[in-house]
């Protein structure tokens, strides 16, 4: 190839060959650009271009490859868009060269459109200034509500102003100016800001002096002194694997983004926040001291880091994996020496040393061709320590390899045979290794397979659970076997002569694990309880991590310990208790109830919903009694339910929507329930005659997302997905043009204290969260991109200051201060996390104005099935 017409004729008859039969060559480029343009800005620099079309002409020079991009780039621009890419191999020299000059002449004229655009702005704001100096003249302008006053003096009684103290529906602000009582205009107090693309309206509060706004605006302008710590995790990810430290009994696992070590004797953790993404794999290294954890994200690394100190020891370089890490092991033998594969379509496995800072990998090779992730565990030979072996387990993968250090090479990497032992499975799904160079795999048809590492043939073939097997281990001198299924059993069983002839196992116990934590053993570990008892501990599909004493299974509990509980499912509903400091209660998509003991951080009730559950609230009280709550929780099929503090018995269902319920509220006074729905209505409830459905708020064009109650009970405001913030009279369901109230709670993310929390460049769906601290000083917001961010109260100025907090890896649904502002509690979305947070050096003002002094109530706890870490004392 010597010019870049040959390139391109080439590059055009390999696509058509490589495209499948009956395809579209066309379609089959325009898939490609898509996959290709990684930044998502639908535009090809010339990495992305050459990355695109290198599979169709290997060995090509990057000068031929360039100068085919510059021919395509009709615009100079320096990128190709999809329709350059698509036309610069479908269209004729011609045809292209008229769309040059067509794009040419586009960009004339939208240059001569942006003149006259400019002319129009500026004419524009000359007229305003015209009119707001018209305005002005006169004395100093004063607040709305001494001018209202003023105008008021002197006039008959029949044309007085309306009072202030009057109902707020009955001093309406119209569309624009205030009107005066006979008609008089009154100028503007109405601000405008922009939220992606769509303007706001807000009004600020009415008769503010300008001493105050001042005061306001110089807080907005600071980051705030106090700042949030994490304090506590609730939840695992279970696919990403667990690990226990023989000598201090602590427990390692990742959790959204955050590495967690958690010693169960004290119920404390420490925590490693080097990624900023979801941790897919992790592994403990023979040593144990060191943890080496992978990540999901755009340019996926391991980092490994000590566990005592939390620090990083080395990194695997940015650009060197795609997509994720799927797995990562430590090799026995050298505990500098581990192995990572990545999530690419050739689920590439490297080797890396981290006593060189994992400069470059030692070795390299290619585990499994296909659409990732199609390997789920990497597991290295822990008894046979004379070299450095691994088996890779996956989608029909099971194979077994050798690092020669000498020579740094990967040897083996063909599919382990079965021979004549049947049935084989689909999928193998967890694997460990034995003396005599004998390693147990388990299967997805839920069959264990012990193997000869030597011939590389399966021995014999062990039906062991109903369903798939999720995890393994080996214990006591590796004499038992535990095994974890998807059918909720752990089985025991004896493996004395697993390894001697044709290999045989005998099943020595089994246990069930409780069904409401969605339980099957992804993970399992022994640690000490004490006096050279060990305990059984598991991650199950809940993200919660169950501890098994067998000296409690005649008790209630059948000697299962909840150490850490979680969700199994996409997290969204959160609502913190208005009077109980500690309480709060989670629901998600897969309905578990949970009820949360903040100090003693502890999972203290579960219960299983009727449905994929969205939002919950807490009444302040119920049935004329503070001592008693009413908990409301919607659903994803439009139907609420009510339960009842005391008992968590659901006592009220209804269904007057089709679609989620987003939001619910209780208002202050806990005499009515609003609920708001994708429906776009706003539905109001009376809780003392039976929820009795009293009114419906309609006036929103899109699905509700917020909804907060005044101080009095009366008004509620609102916002939805079309960026509107209404007021409603609770008592009709009428719509107010604007409603100067005192919110008892701030949580939507329109208004005007909350102007300035939206970020450079963000657009109206990237604020998911806001919430105002008990004594109105603080806010804290939950992102799209995985931050809690803490800013001062009110928030007037735009991208205001923060304190931000990265931990969540996903989008953070909802997070809400507690009754006395010295804690918050966030929720992560699809990381199926709860993180806890504790304000530092909050200052007295908070207890002083908390809700009812935020004192327990105990009831909400009358169902605590066990004390905070009292088996571990």
């Amino acid at each position: 190839m010597n010019n870049v017409d040959q390139v391109e004729e080439i590059l055009k008859d390999n696509l058509v060959k490589k495209t499948r039969s009956g395809g579209n060559p066309e379609k089959t480029l325009q898939k490609k650009f898509k996959s290709i343009d990684l930044n998502g800005d639908a535009c090809l620099s010339f990495a992305e271009f050459k990355r695109a079309v290198e599979p169709y002409l290997i060995g090509t020079p990057d000068h031929l490859l360039q100068a085919l991009f510059d021919k395509w780039d009709t615009d100079s621009s320096g990128g190709l868009d999809a329709s350059e890419f698509i036309d610069g191999l479908f269209k004729s020299p011609q045809e292209r060269e008229e769309m040059r000059k067509e794009k040419e002449n586009q960009k004339k004229l939208a240059q001569s459109k942006s003149v006259k655009a400019d002319d129009i702005i500026e004419q524009a704001k000359r007229n305003r200034a015209a009119r707001m100096k018209a305005q002005n003249r006169g004395p100093e302008r004063k607040p709305v509500r001494e001018r209202l006053e003023q105008a008021s003096a002197g006039h008959p009684v029949g044309h007085q102003a309306k009072k202030l103290s009057e109902p707020a529906e009955e001093r309406k602000m119209v569309s624009g100016a205030f009107r005066g009582p006979w008609g008089e205009s009154l100028p503007p107090y109405r601000i405008r800001y922009q939220v992606s693309s769509t303007w706001v309206n807000v009004h600020p509060p009415e008769g503010q002096s300008t001493s105050d706004l001042n005061k306001e605006l110089k807080r907005s302008h600071n980051v705030p002194s106090s700042e949030l710590e994490l304090g506590f995790v609730y939840g695992i990810n279970p696919k990403a694997g667990m690990h226990t430290v023989e000598k201090t009994g602590e427990i390692v696992y990742g959790a959204a983004g955050v590495g967690v070590v958690y010693n169960p004797r004290k119920h404390e953790q420490r925590f490693f926040l080097g990624h900023d993404d979801d941790i897919t794999c992790i592994d403990l290294d023979p040593s144990q001291t060191h943890v080496a954890t992978g990540c999901m994200g755009k340019s996926p690394v391991i980092h490994v880091w000590n566990i005592q100190t939390m620090e990083i020891i080395a990194s695997t370089p940015v650009g060197y994996y795609d997509r994720q890490i799927c797995a990562v092991a430590f090799s026995a033998r050298d505990p500098n020496i581990f192995l990572g594969i990545g999530s690419d379509n050739h689920h590439m496995m490297a080797v890396w040393d981290s006593r060189s800072l994992c400069k470059a990998p030692l070795a390299q090779v290619a585990t499994q061709n296909g659409a990732p992730p199609q390997i789920y565990k990497l597991v290295a030979d822990d008894v046979d320590t004379t070299q450095h072996r691994f088996v890779t387990c996956g989608f029909k993968h099971t194979k077994f390899w050798v690092y020669d250090e000498e020579n740094k090479k990967l040897t083996g990497g063909k599919n382990a045979v079965y021979g004549n032992i049947t049935p084989t499975p689909r999928e193998t799904r967890s694997a460990v290794f034995l003396p005599r160079s004998t390693a147990i795999t388990g299967g997805s048809n839920g069959v264990i397979y012990i193997w000869d590492l030597e011939k590389k043939a399966c021995r014999r073939a062990v039906p062991a659970h109903d369903g798939p097997i999720l995890g393994l281990l080996v214990a006591a001198d590796n004499e038992l076997l535990s095994s974890g299924g998807k059918d909720r059993k752990i089985s025991y069983w004896s493996t004395a002569t697993a390894t001697e002839g044709s290999g045989s196992m005998q099943k020595l116990d089994e246990i069930v694990l409780p069904e409401a934590y969605y339980s099957c053993a992804y993970s399992m570990g022994f640690i000490s309880r004490g006096k050279g008892q060990a305990v059984l501990t598991c991650s199950t599909r809940s993200g919660s991590i169950l501890a098994y004493d067998p000296l409690q299974a005649d008790k209630p509990s059948k000697g299962w310990k909840v150490l850490t509980g979680g969700h199994a499912c996409d997290l969204y509903g959160l609502a913190t208790h208005p009077t109980n400091d500690d309480a709060f209660i989670t629901v998600g998509e897969d309905k578990l109830f949970n009820v949360w003991d903040g100090e003693s951080k502890q999972l203290i009730f579960t219960r299983v919903l009727p449905g994929q559950a969205r939002s919950v609230d807490i009444s302040s009280k119920f049935g004329g009694s503070s001592e008693k709550q009413a908990i409301a929780v919607g659903f994803k099929d439009g139907s609420f339910c009510v339960l009842d503090s005391t008992t968590f018995e659901i006592i009220f269902t209804a269904k007057h929507c089709e679609e989620t319920i987003d939001d619910l509220r209780f208002s202050p006074d806990s005499s009515r329930l609003a609920v708001g729905s994708h429906d776009n209505f706003i539905d109001i409830y009376d809780v003392n005659n039976n929820f009795k459905h009293v009114a419906r708020c309609s006036g929103h064009s899109s699905y509700i997302t917020h909804i907060d109650w005044s101080s009095d009970s009366k008004y509620i405001q609102s916002n939805c997905g079309a960026y509107e913030t209404l007021c409603w009279n609770a008592g009709t369901g009428r719509s107010i043009t604007s409603c100067d109230a005192e919110w008892k709670t701030f949580t939507c993310i329109l208004g005007y204290p909350v102007m300035g929390v939206w970020p450079h460049g963000a657009d109206g769906t990237d604020i998911n969260a806001v919430d105002r601290s008990p004594d109105h000083s603080l806010l804290v917001t939950g992102d799209d991109f995985g931050n809690v961010n803490l800013l001062n109260y009110p928030c007037l100025i735009e991208t205001a200051p923060r304190h931000t907090y990265k931990g969540h890896s996903s989008h953070v649904m909802n997070i809400r201060w507690s009754a006395s502002g010295k804690k918050v509690v966030s929720v992560g979305g699809h990381d199926k996390s709860v993180f806890q947070w504790h304000l530092k050096d909050a200052p007295d003002a908070f207890a002083k104005k908390a809700a009812g002094g935020a004192k327990a109530s105990g009831n909400l706890f009358s169902h605590r099935k066990w004390k905070a870490g009292s088996s571990w004392k």
